[in-house]
């Protein structure tokens, strides 16, 4: 009975939420845990590790790489607790404290205890995703990183160290479907070392668009130099790469290879390749036909019916090709039927998106402003409650003092 009992109880139960801790390097360089994480599937959950510890700044960025987190920003929203997990009011997360051009909340986290990123949009933005997969989070700031990235570093041996590991590159291969053929792939690449390295990053041919970026200075790199390129220690690029549509370019880059090479002066060190795997779906013509090859089908030669010597046969008669009729009267009308059918829902679309760009241009900045305005009552109300909390505290501890001090006397 226990080990049934045991069973439909993990069966039964909701999912578990997997908690990470976040921390930050002290002037020894150990690793200090800052923060506890947990992700569910509709609320991100961030603990302090000490309850006591007060951040001046605590910020949240979104993932540039989440497009659907970044859409439905204005659906999420924040809960502040206090001590014996007692919650505040909930405020929008894309408020008066968010910054929508860097994308960043920055609020200070002196007295509560954790914070929740609750999603209000329906669509399970938090679900299967890991917190690097949703946001950076700095404390006072210094950007957090999860323990097991502490300590995967500290296993990276230094060039001239032992034995040397070079790059980390997020792929092991570029597999492109009809899901994302459009907007392409984007793939990391990292300088695990602590010295700076000259790479190459080899594209084939067959790719509409191709583009290398440095992460942190956000700064593109000339294709003329993607062959040989420094990259600075403890830093990474980012090349995106979206195949040409055509169904022959598709089949000639099935197969084919990213080279990422590892240069020490003009000798290749190391080389990294990335295969690249084209979708059946894509390669079954789902995009493009295949181009005819122009030739027509050949007819026999007609043969004439003279069979006696110097008797030309008489070629096959030609059928000739039927003249256009022309339009009858009462097809004018069925064909001004037909466009007044086609102009009339154009011209109710063109009334719904002019009614759409009054309501973006005019309407949408004063509930903006309202709503802006909500925001800052619920956060004073939030910091006059949190005064209050504590000037109640100071109050019951003298109390408690005065009392004993009376006891004493008596």
């Amino acid at each position: 009975m226990l080990l049934i009992v045991s069973i439909c109880g993990i069966l039964f139960s909701p999912k578990v939420a997997w908690c990470e801790t976040y921390g930050a390097r002290d002037a020894q360089g150990s690793f200090v845990a800052k923060v506890a994480v947990t992700v569910g599937d509709k609320e991100v959950t961030i603990r302090k590790v000490d309850p006591r510890e007060q951040f001046a700044s605590i910020s949240l960025k979104l993932n540039a790489k989440n497009k659907e987190l970044i859409k439905n920003v204005a659906s999420l929203e924040l809960i502040w607790l206090g001590a014996g997990n007692k919650a505040g009011k909930p405020v929008p997360f894309a408020g008066p404290l968010y910054d929508r051009n860097t994308k960043v909340f920055k609020e200070s986290m002196t007295r509560s205890v954790s914070l929740k990123i609750v999603d209000k949009s329906g669509q399970n933005l938090f679900a299967g995703k890991s917190f690097s997969e949703l946001f950076t989070i700095s404390v006072d700031k210094q950007t957090l990183v999860s323990s097991e990235s502490a300590s995967e570093e500290e296993r990276t041996v230094k060039l001239g160290r032992g034995q040397d590991v070079s790059i980390r590159v997020d792929r092991t291969s570029l597999a492109f479907n009809e899901s994302n053929y459009k907007h392409g792939e984007w793939t990391d690449v990292d300088n695990r070392t602590g010295v700076d390295q000259v790479i190459g990053i080899h594209i084939p041919e067959g790719f509409v668009f191709a583009q290398i970026v440095r992460r942190i200075e956000q700064t593109r790199i000339p294709k003329e130099n993607w062959g040989r390129f420094t990259l600075p220690a403890d830093s990474g690029v980012s090349f995106v790469l979206i195949p040409e549509p055509d169904l022959p370019q598709l089949r000639k880059l099935n197969g084919k290879d990213v080279v990422i090479s590892m240069l020490q002066g003009n000798e290749m060190r190391e080389i990294r390749r990335i295969p690249i795997k084209v979708s059946s779906d894509l390669l079954g013509g789902a995009l493009t036909s295949e181009p005819s090859s122009g030739m027509e089908p050949k007819t026999p030669p007609a043969v004439g019916t003279g069979t006696s010597t110097g008797t030309v046969a008489s070629p096959a008669p030609t059928k000739a090709r039927p003249q256009p009729r022309p339009p009858a009267q009462g097809s004018q009308a069925s064909r001004w039927r037909v466009l007044w059918d086609w102009a009339m829902p154009v011209l109710i679309l063109a009334l719904l998106v002019l009614l759409a760009v009054y309501n973006l241009f005019f309407m949408m900045p004063k509930i903006q402003v309202l709503e802006d305005r909500v925001a800052r009552a619920e956060m004073y109300i939030h910091g006059s409650r949190e005064s209050i909390r504590e000037e109640l505290g100071e109050m019951k501890k003298e109390m408690v003092d005065q009392i004993r001090q009376e006891c004493g006397r008596d």
